[in-house]
């Protein structure tokens, strides 16, 4: 079985596009779209930015370990994670 790096950065985010489909059901329908837009990012900023650096450090935290798959992995993912939210 091949693994696909790819699926794995994608689930990371799950929480984040959960909370702004939340946030955006909660806009007016009134607004324009880029109001719109505007105001479900000052709402889901900052949690946002502290579901990414908790997940980076979960990764980073894998570094430890003792097998190098593992670490290679949790060091390509952290980092990848990190320059995506950049």
């Amino acid at each position: 079985m091949v693994y696909n790096r790819k699926w794995s950065l994608k689930c990371v985010g799950v929480d984040d596009i959960l909370t702004i489909i939340s946030a955006w059901q909660r806009t007016s329908l009134m607004d324009s779209i880029s109001k719109r837009i505007s105001d479900v990012y000052a709402k889901v900023a900052v949690s946002m930015t502290i579901t990414t650096i908790t997940d980076v450090l979960a990764f980073y935290t894998g570094t430890v370990t003792s097998f190098r798959s593992v670490q290679y992995f949790c060091i390509y993912t952290g980092a990848t994670l990190l320059l995506l939210f950049l």
